[in-house]
């Protein structure tokens, strides 16, 4: 089982950034983020991590879906 199904928290904030589409820049993010039962505290280090293993990419200020996500 890889990580992101172990992680809810994680896929919370893979299915918001999804969901954001191209309006997932960091302030829409924390905005949205207590819809998706997120809080402001964990996303920054949730983002960093979905970004080094490569769930996530930035593109200018805008966080895209690298992985399908389960819906």
């Amino acid at each position: 089982m890889n990580d992101m199904a172990k992680s809810p928290k994680l896929m919370a904030l893979l299915k918001l950034i999804d969901d954001l589409g191209e309006n997932a820049y960091w302030p829409q993010i924390v905005n949205k983020a207590n819809n998706y039962g997120l809080k402001f505290i964990e996303l920054r280090p949730l983002l960093e991590y979905a970004l080094k293993k490569g769930y996530v990419r930035e593109e200018g200020e805008i966080y895209v879906i690298n992985v399908k996500i389960k819906r």
